[in-house]
């Protein structure tokens, strides 16, 4: 399968992050929320070509 270790790596990643986040405190929910997001999404950016190609339009901000 290729890219399977980068696919085990980003799923051990995803859970150890997503247990933090709901699990801490309530009050800071919404800051682990995003440091997870940008690091899954920075290992996704790293991990797949195709999306680093992607660009974004003027026509897609609102969205």
């Amino acid at each position: 399968m290729p890219g399977g270790g980068s696919l085990m790596v980003g799923l051990a990643a995803a859970q150890v992050a997503f247990a933090a986040t709901f699990r801490g405190p309530p009050e800071r929910f919404w800051t682990r929320m995003t440091w997870a997001g940008l690091g899954l999404g920075g290992f996704a950016l790293l991990r797949s070509p195709a999306a680093r190609r992607t660009r974004l339009r003027i026509r897609d901000v609102p969205l």
